[in-house]
Order: structure tokens, then sequence, then C-alpha cells
């Protein structure tokens, strides 16, 4: 005979271990997707002040070329100057935008390798719970052929 008792309590302890697993695992997901779309947005946001950046340069430059222009008799040479500032503000907005890059790949490698650790973390906590299981199971199977077997002496 199966012990009644025992299999609510059994019972119990599977209740109350399995939603907090689910609920931890939708939490990890949670967070898991708010620090990829936070990494995503700081990334959004570096390139975004990259390319104002760049084009603050480039205005800069064009400005400074200009009035090198206005102001200088020889034409050659404030084209020269003016077409070295615009490749060096080119070169810097460049460099600012694959850093801007470097750092969102950077952040959602980082993003996704704290998901892989926790999502770790549940799979194990989840096998243990698979093994409460297993065993609560097991013990139940062992406890009704006991019973069962003890009802057959009984009747015999």
């Amino acid at each position: 005979m199966i012990d009644e008792q025992r299999v609510s309590v059994l019972l119990r302890r599977i209740e109350v271990a399995l939603p907090n697993e689910l609920r931890m695992a939708e939490e990890i997901v949670k967070e898991r997707d708010r620090r990829i779309r936070a990494a995503q947005e700081e990334a959004e946001r570096i390139i975004r002040e990259a390319e104002e950046e760049r084009q603050r340069i480039l205005e800069r430059a064009q400005r400074e070329a200009e009035r090198r222009i206005a102001e200088s008799e020889i034409l050659k040479l404030a084209e020269q100057k003016a077409d070295e500032l615009l490749r060096r503000a080119e070169q810097m907005a460049d460099e600012k935008l694959r850093y801007a890059d470097e750092e969102a790949s950077r952040r959602r490698a980082e993003a996704t390798e704290y998901a892989l650790r926790i999502l770790s973390k549940l799979k194990q906590t989840i096998n243990k719970l698979r093994e409460i299981v297993d065993e609560s199971h097991e013990e139940l199977q062992r406890e009704s052929q006991l019973g069962s077997h003890d009802a057959a002496s009984d009747g015999s």
C-alpha cells in the first residue's frame, strides 16, 4: 500500500521547487534580454555620438579650410591644408566608429557570456530537480511494489 502522506510530501516538494525554477529561468532570460538591449542601445549611442563628432569635425575642418583659403594668398597651400584636415578628420571619425563597433561587440559578447553562465547554473538546478523527481518516483514505485506485495501476502 502506498503511504499517502509520503506521496503528499514528495508532491509538495516538487510543486515548491518547480515554480521557483521556472520563475528563475524567466528572470534569467529577461535579464539577458535587458543586458543585450542595453548593450545594443549603448552601442547605438556610441555610434551616433561618433557620427555626430565626425560631422562636427568635418564641418569644423571645412570651415577652417574655407577660412584659410579666404585669408591665404596662396590658394594651392590652402587647398593642401584643407585636404589634410579633411583626411585627418575622416581618419579620426573612422577610428571612433571602429571603436564604437568594437565596444558594441564586446558588450554583446559580455551579455551573452553572462546569459550562458546563468543558463548553465539553471541547467544544473533543473538537473538536480530532475534527480529529486526521479528519486521520488523510484521511492513511490518501491513503496507501491512493497504495498502490493504485502497485500498479496495478506490475501494468501
